[in-house]
């Protein structure tokens, strides 16, 4: 793909996610992954072997998780996304039902 084509499908895929959509980009450039993600997922032997923050991704950490190895965390998953570590990865929570809460509630007062 030439230099001009590779600007004007970056430039739509900031747009897009300027208007809140999620982008899956697929990409061996590292330097190009750490330039547009605000998340890196890497994968080893078919698994995500880690999922990193854009201040977390450095090319160290994608390099180790590419290779198998476990994914060291600095900081917090983005509180917003409803993410939490489990396990040395960022996860969704698990959250208890509304029905389950209830009645976990039906006594006090």
């Amino acid at each position: 793909m030439d230099v001009g084509a590779k600007a004007e499908i970056h430039a739509l895929i900031q747009e897009l996610a300027e208007r809140g959509l999620a982008i899956i980009m697929i990409s061996s450039e590292l330097p190009e992954m750490l330039g547009m993600s605000d998340r890196v997922a890497v994968m080893h032997a078919g698994t995500v072997s880690g999922v990193l923050s854009r201040a977390e991704a450095t090319q160290d950490k994608i390099h180790r998780a590419r290779a198998g190895a476990p994914v060291v965390r600095t900081g917090s998953c983005d509180s917003d996304s409803g993410l939490h570590y489990e396990d040395g990865r960022c996860t969704e929570e698990k959250r208890r039902s509304p029905s389950r809460d209830r009645r976990a509630g039906a006594g006090a007062g």
